[in-house]
Parts: structure tokens; sequence; C-alpha cells
């Protein structure tokens, strides 16, 4: 990893983390647009790339204005990581309290930027969701069908394919960002008891244009909602899913085979050649091999668990009452608790 930034003695307000892979316009008119647009934020910022992967070009911008004295720090992986590990990498060196997510293109209006950052007032997380009334419309079909397989991980959000998100920063360190699980990060910091607001903006015109993916994004982009909806419903009860799938299995073996025997001892139908037997065997085990499974994974988290998943908004005590002069809780202040 190779790091260039200029050296600051006072720390910023605000810190702005790009990822830049796949999909990368010209780095010095975003950057110029997205530096523009929070200078009415009248706050120091300093922007974070991250570089997945070799970008030569986007490289040899960056250092120029780097040079040039931009509040800009550089850094080149070697490889690709995937973008939740380029992200893990900017948090770490990113010093302000807020943090502003943005991607390497312009996907909403740069204007729209300061009301997001500003949405941290009374939120620990504030969703982007673009305005799509003058979108393409395959880029509206495409979010749509988006938004509602996300619903199979109880997202609520209109836009869940929109990546630009502002932070506060001890948000990040209690929440698990795995490849593919940032772009569900609301979820996650809801799951962990943070207060998670959206935000409709204007969608940026180049964004509008009709874009097709691949098939392999697609599928990727089903297996992390499959595996998002799991960790956020079941992580902490398994042996509800696995439980439910093996009686599932279980009952309809028991039911073939009880239709079996019903036909056998009724209209004199012979067991012996009938590979329903079989089918019926299988199933009963398999639904008991798959609900075990579940049943060893409860086990588990239930003897390894030091601790319960679960938070305090804010401890208001008479200590804090005369500081503050009346107990006031604005839920910005968090506190993990442990059981007893």
């Amino acid at each position: 990893m190779i790091a260039k930034t200029r050296t600051d003695v006072m720390p910023p307000a605000l810190s702005v983390i790009i990822v830049l892979r796949g999909r990368v316009e010209d780095v010095g008119a975003v950057y110029r647009a997205y530096r523009d647009s929070l200078l009415p934020l009248d706050q120091k910022v300093e922007f974070i790339y991250v570089l997945d992967g070799p970008h030569p070009d986007a490289w040899a911008e960056l250092v120029k204005l780097v040079e040039a004295g931009e509040p800009i720090m550089v850094l080149d992986m070697p490889r690709v990581f995937g973008e939740a590990a380029c992200l893990r990498e900017g948090l770490k060196h990113a010093r302000a309290e807020k943090v502003l997510i943005l991607p390497p293109f312009l996907q909403v209006e740069a204007s729209a930027l300061p009301a997001l950052v500003q949405g941290l007032d009374s939120a620990d997380l504030v969703v982007g969701s673009r305005d799509r009334a003058a979108d393409s419309a395959w880029n509206r079909l495409r979010g749509w069908t988006y938004q509602h397989v996300a619903r199979l991980a109880q997202s609520s959000y209109d836009d869940p394919g929109c990546s630009v998100r502002a932070a506060r920063a001890h948000v990040f360190q209690e929440i698990n960002l795995l490849d593919g699980h940032q772009r569900f990060m609301p979820l996650l910091a809801e799951q962990a008891g943070f207060r998670v607001s959206q935000v409709t903006v204007a969608q940026a015109a180049a964004d509008r244009r009709a874009r097709v993916h691949s098939v392999s994004e697609y599928v990727d982009g089903l297996m992390d909602v499959a595996a998002i909806a799991f960790v956020t419903r079941f992580m902490q009860k398994p042996f509800r899913f696995f439980g439910s799938i093996g009686l599932c299995l279980a009952a309809a073996g028991l039911l073939t085979g009880l239709l079996l025997v019903i036909q056998r001892f009724a209209f004199g139908v012979g067991l012996q050649d009938r590979p329903m037997l079989i089918v019926v065997v299988l199933l009963v085990v398999l639904g008991i091999q798959i609900a075990a499974v579940g049943l060893i994974a409860e086990i588990v988290i239930f003897t390894r668990s030091a601790t319960l998943n679960y938070r305090i908004r804010e401890i208001v005590d008479q200590a804090s009452s005369r500081k503050q002069g009346r107990p006031v809780i604005d839920g910005r202040s968090r506190v993990l608790a442990e059981p007893e």
C-alpha cells in the first residue's frame, strides 16, 4: 500500500472516502465537483481515495492533485481486494468524526451532499435515495427489482443501489463490513441499534444513462441479499432457519410414506418395486440432518456468545443531569452493555 497525503496538524471535521473500482469517471472533475459542493458546510474536509487494484491513470491524476496542495490521501492497494476491504482501510485513516462515502462517479447531484452531512445532526447514518423520475426506463426497472429483492433482507429503503452514505465514525466500529455487505450498511447499522435516516436527493445527469451489468454481477447481488437476510434474521437463531427446512422435508417424507402405506393396505399396491419408498427415506433422513445442523449451530452460539447483542442509547443519572442541567437524550451517545 502506498499513501500520499499532505501533513495537517488540525484534524478535519469531515472525511470523504472514495473507493476506485469498477466504474470510474474523470477523477479530477469528480473530485472538484465533490469538493466545491461541500464548501457551504464551512468545515475542514479531507478526501481519502482507495484504489482497489491498479488504476495508473487515476493514480497519476490524484498524485498531481496532492502535489497541488489538495487535502487528499491516496491509498494504492497492490491488487484487487474488494470494496469492503478498501472501505475498512479508508476508515482506518479517516480522522474526522463524520464520514461521507461516495462513489468514484457522480451518482447524485453534488449539490445534495451537504444535506446528507447535515442529516447526521439527528441520525447516526444517513442514506441517499435517488429521485429517478428522469431516469431511463431500464434503470428504473432494474432499481425497482433490486429494491423489492432487498425486501428479503428486511430492507425498507427506496434505493439500496445508491452508494452515497454519510455516517458517524463510531458506527463502523460496531458493524462488520464483509465483502458484499457494504451495500447493506444501513441494515447492519439498524441491527446494531443505530438510528438510520433516508434523504431523497437529485440524481446526477450522467447516472441516467441506461446501463447493463454482467450476469455474474446480478448473481452476486442475489447471493449477497440471501447472505445478509440470513445474517440479520437468523444469526442469533439458526435453528429456526434450518429447523424449518428440515421439518418441511421430514413432513413431506412422512406424508408421502403414509400415502404409500394407505395404498398398500387399502388397494393392495406393493412397495418392493416403488422408487417412492427410497424418496421417502431420503426426505426423512435429509430433514433430520438439516435440523440437526441448526440445532448444533444454536448450541455453539449459546455456549460461545459471551455477551448479548444489544445496545443502550444513553444513560442519564444524577451526575449527567447536573452536568446538563436537565436530562436530555439526543440519541447520539452510545454505550455498549454486557449482561450481568
